[in-house]
């Protein structure tokens, strides 16, 4: 057979007029269809949840069921002084101790024994736990909440003021729940009756609460104290910024 020259060219020609087709439309495609997996940012960017609100919603719990007024001049709605010492630099020259089986609180100034109190401590089912600690916060008029206890299970949150309040007048917390606080019970004073903490009589509480605060460089004048001493319904929460050393010994 004879293979002319014009064969030839069309024999390369086609193939390559093939291949160039199929370029061109593989380019078409690429242009009339762009990669659709990607997206672009949301013009709005959600706002963060705080850490906050989310993992600890029971800080507004708290504020909800435990309210208290801080310690200030306008909370108080009367005027404080101090004594002109510096709260930063001051250091508490007091000390608790406690004997459970004497049934006895001991206030010290320094090396020096300046007050015995008799107290109420804990039940044989609730004994009040041997340590050493330190009175971290003070309380005039507490709220009473149950703790999460067998014994306190159905019994009722009780306010400032409430006749039925198992705290008294005022509170030394050292190792929450357990305190150092006041009665309605003055009978029991000098037994083991409590479910733990320290009972002391009303005017020793308040006594207490005094001297501690004053210890810790937080000095008020008398109109203070007549006054939350008077409305027992108006709760008072104190943070000490120097805390009072505490040992409760056998």
């Amino acid at each position: 057979m004879r293979i002319t020259n014009g064969k030839i060219m069309r024999l390369f020609l086609i193939p390559a007029l093939l291949m160039a087709l199929a370029l061109c439309s593989q380019a078409y495609d690429i242009t009339e269809h762009p990669d659709t997996t990607k997206t672009d940012p949301p013009d709005v960017i959600p706002e963060k949840v705080s850490e906050k609100d989310e993992d600890h919603p029971s800080d507004l719990e708290d504020q909800e069921l435990a309210p208290y007024m801080e310690l200030t001049p306008d909370t108080m709605g009367i005027s404080a002084v101090t004594s002109g010492i510096n709260r930063s630099l001051a250091v508490a020259d007091m000390r608790i101790e406690v004997s459970i089986n004497n049934r006895e609180l001991y206030v010290f100034s320094g090396r020096e024994k300046i007050a015995t109190y008799p107290v109420a401590v804990g039940k044989p089912a609730w004994p009040t736990r041997s340590g050493s600690w330190a009175v971290y916060e003070v309380v005039w008029n507490p709220w009473w909440h149950p703790p999460d206890e067998e014994w306190a299970w159905y019994r009722a949150i009780m306010a400032p003021g409430d006749p039925d309040n198992p705290l008294g007048r005022a509170q030394l917390i050292y190792d929450a729940p357990r305190s150092i606080h006041g009665t309605i019970e003055p009978s029991s004073i000098g037994r083991a009756v409590s479910h733990g903490s320290i009972r002391v009589t009303n005017e020793v509480a308040m006594k207490l609460a005094r001297q501690v605060m004053e210890s810790t460089g937080i000095v008020y004048g008398e109109e203070w104290y007549e006054e939350v001493e008077r409305d027992r319904s108006r709760n008072v929460r104190i943070r000490l910024s120097q805390h009072v050393p505490i040992r409760v010994y056998p």
